[in-house]
């Protein structure tokens, strides 16, 4: 048996401000067990960190302030290098819920890296959550092939595609209405590559990424018989839709290319390009934590916008490592709706909602230094 802790301390700069609530800033990131046990498995239990795959689906979402870490078990079984299976259960919300049900979230992820340098990845992951106004019972299924070609390691690829499958009530709490809708989405993710084989290792990819939107989700309508908006699980958004963080897995297709390259050994430089537009106009553009906007009885247009990432990573030594960029955001007309006080203008006989166009560019510039020990 082995036991792990890990503190962290998260505040804003320069002041004792905390990003989570309670009186100090000071949490138990992760604090687990792990039991090994003949035959090749291993349990761990506790607060941990999970990380499958290309972290789309869940991940440890290290770029965020706190990160993300699950409270509960997962129990590995490994059969020499054939295949791996995690089966997983986490508590998410302890009898959070009107009723006293708890949310819950677990499911079974495989992998066999026997192929290597290749990666094949099966998981069903189910989500329940229980609590009023938010309730959810789906699941998730889909499937990844990534790495490179064993006869021929220079091209690169990620295939990867998930459908999900449930209920979900729709609704506003506060308009004291909902229904009970089934629940089918899908989203998935497309990239090639080729790396240049010279000494600075200059590389090319193309991506393209899609999840579904739903065009209507007032319970009051009856035309709203399904919900179709894809419900992200637990990722790492931060290599998915651009290095801002600005958009989340849902109603959103991006499109684009990255370029990185080696000077010396330890640094690498990449230049990264993503188009975003909407999947349904009628949906809610999806913000990075919640969606920017609710359904609307007009359509948006559909081009979110484009973003230009540059960065730079220097592993100095073991010890101590640099990293810093920039990236602008340069809004589309689905952003450039949404960002104005409404008015009313007449239309025909007709007064209807119009929304001023605006928006300006977003620029993040961003500079870690990282000491390992």
């Amino acid at each position: 048996m082995s036991a792990f802790i890990q503190f962290q301390d998260v505040r804003t700069f320069g002041a004792n401000a905390m990003v989570e609530g309670g009186d100090n800033a000071a949490r138990i990131h992760q604090a687990y067990i792990t039991g090994f046990i003949p035959g090749g498995l291993e349990l761990k239990i506790g607060r941990q960190e999970w990380s499958f795959g290309s972290e789309r689906i869940i991940g440890k979402d290290d770029w965020s302030q706190t990160g993300q870490a699950f409270d509960g078990l997962d129990l590995t079984w490994t059969f020499k290098n054939y295949i791996k299976a995690d089966a997983l259960f986490a508590l998410l919300d302890e009898r959070a819920a009107a009723d006293g049900d708890d949310k819950l979230f677990g499911g079974l992820y495989l992998t066999t890296p026997i192929l290597d340098p290749m990666a094949i990845d099966l998981y069903i992951l189910h989500q329940r959550d229980p609590r009023s106004g938010a309730r959810r019972n789906f699941s998730t299924i889909g499937g990844r092939v990534a790495g490179r070609l064993p006869w021929h390691k220079a091209l690169l690829f990620d295939l990867e595609a998930t459908v999900q499958t449930g209920t979900v009530t729709e609704g506003d709490p506060g308009d004291q209405a909902s229904v009970d809708n089934d629940h089918f989405a899908a989203a998935y993710h497309v990239m090639f590559g080729y790396e240049i084989p010279v000494l600075t290792a200059p590389t090319i990819k193309a991506f393209f990424l899609s999840a579904s939107g739903d065009p209507n989700r007032s319970p009051v309508d009856p035309a709203n018989t399904r919900h179709t908006s894809y419900l992200p699980l637990f990722p790492t958004r931060h290599a998915m839709l651009g290095r801002m963080d600005a958009f989340s897995l849902s109603n959103i297709w991006s499109a684009g290319a990255e370029f990185s390259l080696t000077p010396t050994k330890g640094l690498k430089v990449e230049v990264q390009y993503h188009y975003l537009a909407l999947v349904d106009e009628y949906g809610d553009i999806p913000g990075g934590s919640a969606s920017v906007t609710q359904n609307r009885l007009y359509p948006s247009r559909s081009d979110i916008g484009n973003e230009l990432d540059i960065s730079a990573f220097w592993d100095v030594n073991d010890f101590f490592a640099l990293g810093g960029g920039y990236s602008v955001l340069l809004p589309g007309g689905a952003i450039e709706d949404q960002v104005r006080p409404e008015r009313e203008v007449q239309e025909g006989d007709q007064l209807r909602p119009y929304v001023y166009p605006g928006g300006d560019p977003a620029h993040w510039v961003w500079l870690q230094a990282d000491f390992r020990f």
